[in-house]
């Protein structure tokens, strides 16, 4: 893959999609919203992961497409784009996301309150950027 295509792909992202960590499972999880679906098959293509269709509601709304892809691949297509991302929030989310999925472990471990308590503040933190990317 190329840097030209993951630059692309980065400033796509940035513009249309978001990163968080479910509250139910603890999951991170890398979406992106697009009325085209030509770059959504594409990002699925490259990154894995799973793409929705949503039909258009009322005269204001136009048919679109959402891609998702969680946990360990929504991980790699981070690590791909960080050394393009420009805009500073996303870059925090960016390395917030990377640095959740690092530590999660599929041991034991993970049933301690102290394990549950990180997943807990990776989350809240998360939930905070995403508050600060609202309307800017």
């Amino acid at each position: 893959m190329s840097d030209t295509f993951k630059a692309w792909a980065t400033g796509f992202w940035e513009g249309e999609g978001t990163v968080l960590i479910t509250k139910s499972r603890m999951v991170l999880s890398v979406e992106m919203t697009q009325v085209d679906i030509q770059p959504i098959t594409l990002f699925q293509q490259v990154w894995g992961g799973n793409v929705y269709s949503y039909p258009k509601k009322g005269s204001s709304w136009r048919a679109y497409q959402r891609w998702v892809v969680h946990g360990p691949g929504a991980a790699a297509f981070l690590i791909d784009i960080r050394p393009f991302v420009m805009r500073q929030i996303m870059l925090q989310k960016v390395d917030l996301g990377i640095a959740f999925q690092a530590q999660k472990t599929s041991t034991w471990d993970n049933r301690t309150d102290a394990y549950r308590q990180r997943q807990e503040d990776f989350r809240m933190r998360m939930k905070e950027l995403n508050a600060i990317g609202v309307g800017r």
